[in-house]
């Protein structure tokens, strides 16, 4: 029984494991843009180094840093640091369905 549970989750972790490396390899060095990138009216960076920068010209513009962490298959945890709002903004779960799309909540940024 042992040796099936083993067969059955070795390759399920390994899987997770590889997810993680292509959202890290398409998150990082890109610029995810809304409504595209040509002119953008938001972009979001995300850095090796664990940290991200928002940018945005709507309302009078914003500009936020914070960490960012993979919490694994296609969720990434932001927090921020740093924002010109002037507003505490909490954590938040954001969302990678495919190497060319970032989700922030019902908002769609793409490469």
């Amino acid at each position: 029984m042992k040796k099936i549970l083993l067969i059955l989750i070795i390759p399920l972790l390994f899987s997770c494991s590889k997810k993680s490396k292509i959202l890290n390899s398409c998150l990082i060095g890109s610029d995810f843009c809304s409504p595209n990138c040509e002119n953008p009216n938001m972009t979001w960076e995300f850095y090796s180094d664990g940290t991200f920068n928002f940018t945005s010209t709507l309302f009078g513009g914003n500009n936020s840093q914070g960490n960012w962490k993979d919490l694994g298959g296609d969720t990434i945890q932001i927090n921020y640091i740093k924002n010109d709002s002037g507003y505490n903004v909490p954590s938040q779960i954001i969302n990678m369905p495919n190497c060319s799309i970032l989700k922030v909540g019902n908002s769609l940024f793409k490469k």
